[in-house]
């Protein structure tokens, strides 16, 4: 299994909101984004209790939220959300149920 660190996946967190800000200024996507940022950080608040199975399931959510240039670009896209939104719904459900998106 892969190591991943607590402190990157805060700041690839922190800095894709940043990005997103820059890149895209519809209220939509920064409101998404910041619902999303803050779905996952909740998420990672509880990264100590979770499994190595579900410490790998979030950080593969995180990292690719904060690639922006995934399924559908996150800024150049009217629905570059979607499949953010859905790929963290679908992990929070294994790690975290209680925190919606």
């Amino acid at each position: 299994m892969t190591e991943y660190s607590l402190h990157t996946l805060r700041e690839r967190l922190d800095t894709h909101l940043g990005e997103i800000d820059e890149q895209a200024r519809t209220r939509f996507t920064v409101e998404t984004t910041e619902r999303l940022h803050k779905a996952l950080s909740g998420a990672l608040d509880r990264w100590d209790d979770l499994s190595d199975e579900q410490q790998a399931t979030l950080a593969d959510a995180i990292l690719y939220v904060v690639d922006v240039d995934d399924a559908e670009h996150d800024a150049e896209s009217p629905v570059g959300l979607d499949d953010d939104v859905d790929i963290v719904r679908t992990a929070l459900a294994a790690v975290a149920p209680d925190i919606d998106v």
